[in-house]
C-alpha cells in the first residue's frame, strides 16, 4: 500500500513538475518575443536618430553656404539705410529751396500787383 501511495505521489509530482516546465517554457517564449519587439523598436529608433543626424548635417551645410549671402544682404541693407538717409536730407533741402523759390515768386508778384518798389 505504501508503495502504491508513493507511486501516486510521485505521479502527481511529475504532473506538477510538467506543468511548471510548460509554464516556464511559455514564459520564456513570451519573453523572447517581447525582447525581439524591444530590439526591433531599438533598431528603428537608432535608424531614425542616424537619419536625423544626416539631415541636421545637410541643414548645417546649407546654412554655411547661405552665410555669405546673408552677410552680403545685411551689408546691402546697411548701405540702403545710408542712401535713404542722404536722399531724405537732399529731399528736405530741395523742399526748402522750392519753398523759398515760391516765397520769392510770391513777393515779386505781390510787389508787381500792389505797386511796390
Amino acid at each position: 500500500m505504501t508503495d502504491d501511495n508513493t507511486q501516486r505521489a510521485i505521479g502527481r509530482l511529475e504532473g506538477q513538475m510538467q506543468e511548471v516546465i510548460n509554464l516556464l517554457k511559455s514564459q520564456d517564449d513570451r519573453s523572447t518575443a517581447a525582447r525581439a519587439r524591444m530590439y526591433e523598436a531599438q533598431e528603428k529608433t537608432a535608424q531614425e536618430v542616424h537619419d536625423l543626424g544626416r539631415r541636421v548635417g545637410l541643414v548645417e551645410g546649407a546654412v554655411e553656404n547661405m552665410d555669405p549671402v546673408f552677410k552680403r544682404v545685411g551689408s546691402l541693407l546697411e548701405r540702403s539705410k545710408g542712401i535713404l538717409f542722404v536722399i531724405g536730407i537732399i529731399w528736405l533741402f530741395m523742399g526748402g529751396l522750392i519753398l523759398e523759390g515760391i516765397k520769392w515768386v510770391g513777393q515779386v508778384a505781390t510787389k508787381a500787383f500792389m505797386g511796390g518798389p
